[in-house]
């Protein structure tokens, strides 16, 4: 399933190379062709390899990035792709690559410490387009401790440090 799972309105696509699951929009209904928006596809290719592109959480907010959001989809999606993995009898560790483009002039927005309220307002301003960052999973660890230079990144290149009760 794509990175921003949720329930129904999926179809499928079948290639030379593997095949995937993508949810499809039709917009444009003053034209007279139908066009098909695919904002989250996930796709597994024969050698192992599986991609994931979700545009969806960024259509909904236009200014802002949730972590919260954006490292709980991330940490299922790992979950879910290495035991799809482990399904097809490929053995961890696994190498991961995981990144957000159109960052850009969006605010980083988390959750605040335990115990404390959201303030509307806060976060850093993004300057970075695109994060990235590469990581292994050794099969056993926590998702949170596997993706940490990911989820590291996003802070550093929205220009904060990752605050501990996010780790």
């Amino acid at each position: 399933m794509p990175l921003f799972f949720s329930a129904g309105g999926y179809s499928y696509v079948r290639g030379s190379d593997g095949e995937g699951v993508y949810r499809a929009v039709s917009r444009d209904k003053k034209s007279e062709e139908t066009k098909i928006i695919a904002p989250s596809i996930s796709y597994a290719f024969e050698t192992g390899e599986i991609w994931s592109v979700d545009m969806a959480l960024y259509g909904y907010e236009k200014e802002s990035i949730y972590f919260d959001q954006i490292a709980e989809a991330y940490k299922n999606a790992l979950t879910r792709y290495s035991q799809f993995l482990r399904d097809l009898g490929i053995a961890p560790p696994f190498q991961w690559e995981a990144g957000m483009i159109g960052a850009n002039r969006r605010r980083l927005r988390y959750s605040p410490p335990p115990g404390k309220q959201w303030i509307n307002g806060t976060g850093r301003v993004c300057l970075n387009d695109l994060i990235v960052a590469k990581g292994e999973y050794n099969g056993t660890q926590e998702p949170n401790e596997a993706l940490a230079p990911f989820f590291d990144e996003i802070f550093v290149r929205c220009g904060i440090e990752r605050p501990d009760y996010l780790r």
